[in-house]
């Protein structure tokens, strides 16, 4: 088990942030399950980079997460000091790389929300998807 698996399962979500510091960028020890986990964990502080990596996995698993995590809204992101907007786009950039039916089908579902930023950035990924 990689340690950052062994961080969630102690409950150690302060640790979190030391293990992916370790890991300088190289995540294929870890599995697709943990990012999983990891992207619906509070109190660490790598969830941009935790999105970018299960949307170039492309992982059909990570749907439920990514739709969790937005469900969650944006606040619990505040560390980022990102807008909405670029909240938005993480997870429509995670949605289309998963890029299945139901994944699509999320982006649609996402693109009528009430929640400002992730609207924009939905439909926006949704025009793209619908290109030629």
């Amino acid at each position: 088990m990689d340690e950052l698996a062994t961080a969630l399962g102690d409950g150690g979500v302060h640790r979190i942030d030391e293990q992916w510091e370790s890991l300088a960028g190289g995540y294929d020890g870890i599995s697709t399950s943990t990012l999983n986990r990891l992207l619906v964990t509070d109190g660490h502080h790598h969830h941009q980079e935790v999105a970018r990596e299960l949307q170039v996995r492309a992982d059909p698993s990570s749907l439920l997460y990514a739709c969790r995590a937005i469900d969650m809204g944006f606040s619990r992101l505040a560390y980022t000091a990102s807008e909405p907007e670029v909240l938005g786009k993480w997870y429509s950039w995670l949605l289309a790389g998963i890029g299945t039916d139901e994944a699509t089908a999320a982006i649609e579902r996402y693109s009528c929300s009430e929640v400002p930023g992730l609207v924009e950035a939905m439909r926006y990924r949704l025009s793209r998807l619908r290109k030629p």
